[in-house]
Parts: structure tokens; sequence; C-alpha cells
């Protein structure tokens, strides 16, 4: 996904399991940029509902690299829009998910 004047970009993959070294499983989110005035958030949020349009529901992740955000708060605009704390990659990478209530019917 991206804005008409290419300020917001969001991607998502959705893997095959047996490429994933980590294990991890449902929509994972591979690139996201906000350059605009909008809230991330609020994008993290249309993001979403756009995949679950398209593909049906599953969890969601993606990865923060902690050594590259400014921020105190590593993936604060990820965790306003409902996400969780799930660990951390072998390379130090934080990670986050989130569940949709429908994901598990």
């Amino acid at each position: 996904m991206r804005d008409w004047a290419g300020l917001v970009v969001f991607g998502w993959m959705y893997p095959e399991m047996r490429y994933r070294m980590d294990r991890q499983q449902g929509y994972n989110n591979t690139i996201f940029r906000n350059e605009s005035k909008r809230l991330s958030s609020e994008i993290i949020l249309e993001a979403e509902e756009f995949a679950f349009r398209k593909w049906g529901r599953n969890r969601l992740y993606t990865y923060i690299d902690v050594k590259k955000v400014a921020s105190r708060n590593p993936g604060y605009c990820f965790l306003k829009a409902g996400w969780a704390r799930a660990g951390y990659s072998k390379k130090g990478k934080l990670l986050l998910d989130k569940y949709r209530e429908e994901a598990h019917d």
C-alpha cells in the first residue's frame, strides 16, 4: 500500500512456513514508512483491514530494529494500534504481534 503522494508505504508478506527460519506464522509487515501528517497507528489499522479483506483473518507480526529507531519506545505506533510485544529475534530485533479474536474461530 502507498498513498498517492508517496508519503506512506506499508507492505505485507505471507511467507510459507517452510521458508521461515524463525517459525513465525501469519502476515508479516515487511516495510512501513510514514512521512505524512497522518497518525501511524491509523495507517496500521487501515493496513490490517486491507489484509483481512484481501486474504482473510490471520495473525499479524513485525520486527523492529531498536538500534535504528530514535524513539524511547520502539514500535509505539504499533502498540497504539493494539499490537503487543512478543519477544526478540536472535539478532535482537523486537517482535510485535497482534491477534484478531475472529482469527481463532
